[in-house]
């Protein structure tokens, strides 16, 4: 903008405010040459004066539409508690009040209980009480208990809560038939499973007497209101019934066991077919009258046999 307008501000510079230093760079370029702004407390093309004068706008509670710009209507958007064209008078449920200077008008907020207007700011100044509310000679507009003349309003297992102008309908404690407020010790009869002991509806424990939960197995579980029927350890439940459970390592141990057997019994027959062909090879010797291919084969097959052996029983600890 500077560079766009640099003529202007050097005739400014050299003209104006050479002359005159009470003549501000902005209120001359933006106002009087560009013609982009308005004087404070005018508005439009024209700069018109804004709704109640452009000394003070709005009787100074509010601002005027399009103050200080070429644009905007002129017209007046009040402040909190304020009311009117030019923002003069208060506005509902606010009272006309002095500042400290007992001199300056303003506007301040009724009290919550006031429905419509007021003359102070108490409950006494009220011209009428909002619901929740009703009046009194001495008071003014003081709290109405619903809670009182309205209890019926909330449900069978719900009690009435007063609050400042209105009610709250809360549930009552899960051990209560019916209550008056919050807690055991605030029901009017106790549900099942609880009984009344010193004005408290406290949980009966249904297993204390031993005669639930009687069936092979079954063992009782005591809960708020109630009880539940389990299965001991080492029972399951089948067919709703409580039956004991099959021991599983033991089934592991006898398989285990039989394995090993049959183990056994394989290297046996390994070992007598093995030594029926030793004793065929050193028949055949005999029969040749060789002996030392006798002694040869003998010891072949000695030495393979330990080799084989060997083999077999590191598999079988492998396995």
């Amino acid at each position: 903008m500077v560079e766009e307008n640099e003529e202007l501000i050097e005739q400014w510079w050299f003209k104006v405010f050479a002359k005159s230093v009470d003549t501000p760079l902005a209120q001359w370029l933006c106002e009087r040459r560009l013609k982009h702004c308005c004087p404070k407390g005018t508005y439009g093309a024209e700069c018109k004066d804004c709704t109640g004068g452009k000394d003070e706008p709005c009787s100074g509670h509010g601002s005027c539409d399009g103050d200080g710009t070429r644009g905007g209507s002129g017209k007046c958007k009040c402040s909190f508690g304020y009311a009117g064209d030019v923002c003069s008078v208060c506005g509902e449920r606010f009272y006309e009040d002095f500042e400290e200077d007992g001199i300056t008008k303003t506007c301040s907020e009724c009290d919550k209980s006031c429905r419509e207007g007021c003359t102070d700011g108490s409950p006494k100044g009220c011209h009428e009480c909002k619901e929740g509310w009703v009046k009194s000679e001495e008071d003014g507009c003081i709290d109405y208990d619903e809670c009182a003349e309205d209890e019926a309003s909330c449900a069978a297992d719900e009690y009435c809560s007063n609050t400042i102008g209105s009610k709250n309908c809360l549930k009552c404690d899960e051990a209560c038939d019916g209550c008056t407020g919050r807690g055991v010790d605030k029901c009017k009869a106790c549900r099942v499973g609880y009984e009344m002991i010193e004005n408290e509806c406290k949980d009966i424990d249904e297993c204390v007497g031993g005669d639930v939960c009687l069936a092979n197995g079954e063992q009782c579980l005591n809960q708020p209101g109630k009880y539940s029927c389990s299965c001991k350890d080492g029972y399951k439940r089948k067919n709703k019934k409580c039956i004991k459970s099959e021991p599983k390592k033991a089934a592991k141990k006898s398989s285990s066991k039989k394995s090993k057997t049959k183990k056994v019994k394989d290297y046996t027959m390994d070992n007598i077919q093995f030594f029926t062909a030793l004793l065929g090879f050193g028949l055949v010797g005999i029969f040749l009258r060789d002996y030392i291919i006798v002694q040869s084969v003998a010891m072949s097959a000695f030495w393979s046999y330990l080799w084989w052996f060997s083999c077999r029983f590191d598999k079988s600890l492998m396995s």
